[in-house]
């Protein structure tokens, strides 16, 4: 059962409605439900002002973490009535789990996903959220971002992670998978338009991906490390690859 949260103001019904519908994007109310972790029919009844009763702080968190358009957290909350002050995005009823929990991975993910979109409204670019890669294609990706008027048209994002039992693992365990990683490239999209970026909160997994950067292949690939506990990116850098002569004029979250 959800916990109970007080507004602190009046729901603004229609702000709310308006921005989920931006959130949506171009996906269908199904595609939007089932990123979002919630039914086609609640979505429905949201997008149709069809409620009473703002939705908690938890539920605008799953909304925010995949919204299009630029939607972020701060922006539902606000219309749902509640001080944004006194709602971190990391405060609400949803604990997080413990990184030796086998559903850190998950979690991660979830993490991960609202950090960049978090970063990427707070930018200057113009940009859709397209998806994820299906779970059986080879080509693996967590995010599929279009951007627009850039020389990057679409910028793909692979989340990782260490969970608390891989804290032990050998080195040579972590470059076979960091080569697994860059393997997957060879089947993904490449060229001038094209950007990849592994985002991780291990600053071992960081070190290893630069210190083992697939030089040859003709794609803009970066690290980008950020903090779960903020839900901040703490840096991005390139890598060597083939483009590593032309990074000056590419977009970049830090």
């Amino acid at each position: 059962m959800s916990k109970a949260v007080s507004a602190d103001r009046e729901f603004n019904i229609e702000r709310y409605a308006e921005l989920l519908a931006k959130a949506q994007g171009g996906r269908t109310q199904t595609e939007f439900a089932k990123d979002c972790g919630l039914s086609t029919a609640y979505i429905c009844k949201h997008l149709n002002r069809r409620i009473d009763k703002a939705p908690i702080p938890s539920t605008l968190k799953k909304i925010a973490a995949v919204a299009a358009n630029g939607v972020s957290y701060e922006d539902l909350l606000d219309a749902a009535g509640y001080d944004v002050s006194k709602y971190s995005i990391m405060s609400d009823s949803d604990s997080t789990p413990d990184r030796n929990s086998r559903n850190w991975g998950l979690e991660f993910e979830k993490l991960a996903m609202a950090t960049i979109t978090s970063a990427l409204s707070k930018s200057n670019m113009k940009w859709t959220l397209k998806g994820t890669s299906d779970g059986n294609n080879i080509s693996r990706y967590d995010l599929d971002v279009e951007i627009i008027d850039e020389k990057i048209t679409h910028w793909y994002f692979n989340f990782t992670t260490v969970n608390g039992e891989e804290w032990g693992i050998d080195k040579n365990s972590l470059l076979h998978r960091m080569y697994q990683y860059y393997a997957q490239l060879v089947l993904m999209p490449a060229g001038i338009n094209t950007k990849y970026s592994f985002v991780t909160d291990s600053q071992t997994l960081y070190d290893m991906l630069k210190a083992n950067a697939p030089s040859a292949i003709a794609m803009y690939i970066s690290l980008i490390l950020i903090d779960t506990s903020t839900l901040s990116v703490i840096k991005e850098e390139y890598v060597k690859t083939a483009f590593s002569d032309k990074f000056d004029d590419i977009i970049s979250l830090s």
